[in-house]
This record gives C-alpha cells, sequence and structure tokens, in this order.
C-alpha cells in the first residue's frame, strides 16, 4: 500500500470516528433535555400530592366531625 492511500484510509476512519463522537454528543444532549424536563414534571408531581394528601387529611377530619355531631344529634 501506499503512503497516500494509507493516509487516505486514516483520514476516512477519523471521519467516521468523528462523526460517530458527534451523534453520541447529540444522544448525550438529547437525554439531558429529557431529564431536566422529568425533574421539573417529578417536582410537580410532588407539589402535588402534598397538596392532595393535605386534601384527604381535612376530607377526613370533616367527615368524623359531621359523623360525630349527627350521632349527638340523634341522642340529644
Amino acid at each position: 500500500m501506499s503512503t497516500d492511500k494509507q493516509k487516505t484510509e486514516h483520514e476516512l476512519c477519523l471521519e467516521k470516528v468523528r462523526a460517530e463522537i458527534n451523534h453520541l454528543l447529540a444522544q448525550i444532549s438529547k437525554s439531558s433535555v429529557e431529564t431536566d424536563k422529568m425533574r421539573a414534571e417529578t417536582e410537580k408531581v410532588y407539589k402535588e400530592l402534598k397538596w392532595h394528601e393535605i386534601v384527604i387529611i381535612v376530607s377526613v377530619t370533616v367527615s368524623v366531625t359531621l359523623a360525630i355531631v349527627a350521632i349527638v344529634k340523634l341522642f340529644l
């Protein structure tokens, strides 16, 4: 093989490697964006969950209070 042909094959190989690296970097960037989006959605769900728990506690408390009032009214 001539030196020029070896150099050309080497350059082609380097171009393929660079293209693969660029492709991998693009995938990493896309994954990072998706991760950030999922993190934001998770934070939103946790905030909603806290409010949901409060609503359930208040609802149960009100229900129990009304049941006690109803029972007391029956006997008074």
